[in-house]
Order: structure tokens, then C-alpha cells, then sequence
């Protein structure tokens, strides 16, 4: 399974779980945990499964972190954020994964590990997908997996371009 986003939980006692994801974009990939309500991403899945078309303007959105404590309605850290968004006007979804380490008081900005990927799918995959969110908040599954299209291949640029003789100096 090349190209995807595998969401899994450990639940809490208090109807919070931390949700940790795992994306692949060949050739990036990364993994990442933010604390969620359950209700909150029981409905994110309800959202993924029912949502036709998805407005530009509105794209479904999935964020998780450190909030700030003056202001507790806004991250100040992101480290696991889903933004699912319309692709022209074919059917094709677009979701941007970012995913981040936590980065403490006592850390230097620069040791953060990050990875954003665009993981380029369909309606029809959301929904299966939205249907496995729903099912890992109510614990009868492991894990939800999102696959991306296999008709969207990543093609990584010609090396050969990056230094050419003109740019070399030569």
C-alpha cells in the first residue's frame, strides 16, 4: 500500500483519545499523534462520509495539538492536521496531511520534524474512509485507512535538470 493515511487510536477514560497517523506519499512519509474528543472525530468521519460535494471554501478540516492557553479555540502547534478539498470539478479530492513533532518549552525550533504530504483521492474513497473513522471512535476497528489513487502516480523530477552545466557555473 504505497500511497496512504492509516489513523489508529489509544482511548483515555475521559472521552478523549490520542490519534496517531501514519502517511505515505512515496517518496515522503511520516507519523505524528494528537489528542481528539471522540465525538469530534466520530463526527470528522461523518462528515467524510456525507459530504458531496465538498465547497472549496469549505474544505473538512481535522486539527490537533498544543492549543494556546489564552486562547484555547486556536493551535499553537499543530502536529496532526487533515484539510480534505476539491480537485477541479471531476470527482477528485485532495488531503493535505501535516504532521509534526511536539516541540517543548526546552527545544530548539529547528529539532521539530515535520512532513506535509497531498494524498490526491475520490469520493467514493472518502466515504470508505469516513466509515472507518466512525468505526475506530466507537472501537470496532484498529485503524482507518485513507488509499490514494493509484491512477495519480508521484514522478520525481529528472536529477539531470537540477545542476545543469548553466547553473553550475560551467
Amino acid at each position: 500500500m504505497p500511497n496512504h493515511l492509516r489513523l489508529s487510536l489509544r482511548p483515555d477514560t475521559d472521552g478523549t483519545a490520542e490519534v496517531f497517523a501514519h502517511v505515505e506519499q512515496v517518496p515522503f512519509c511520516g507519523a505524528s499523534s494528537a489528542w481528539f474528543g471522540i465525538g469530534k472525530l466520530r463526527e470528522f468521519g461523518q462528515q467524510l462520509q456525507s459530504t458531496f460535494p465538498i465547497v472549496s471554501a469549505a474544505p473538512l478540516c481535522l486539527q490537533g495539538g498544543y492549543w494556546r492557553k489564552s486562547e484555547p479555540t486556536a493551535l499553537e502547534q499543530m502536529h496532526l492536521g487533515l484539510r480534505v478539498y476539491p480537485i477541479g470539478g471531476t470527482g477528485i479530492v485532495g488531503v493535505r496531511v501535516t504532521l509534526a513533532t511536539p516541540l517543548e518549552e526546552r527545544d530548539r525550533p529547528d529539532s521539530q520534524h515535520s512532513v506535509v504530504v497531498e494524498l490526491i483521492t475520490n469520493y467514493e474513497q472518502l466515504r470508505t474512509f469516513g466509515q472507518a473513522v466512525i468505526a475506530l471512535a466507537n472501537g470496532q476497528v484498529s485503524y482507518a485507512t485513507l488509499e490514494a489513487d493509484a491512477g495519480q502516480p508521484f514522478v520525481a523530477p529528472d536529477p539531470l535538470q537540477w545542476a545543469s552545466p548553466s547553473s553550475a557555473g560551467g
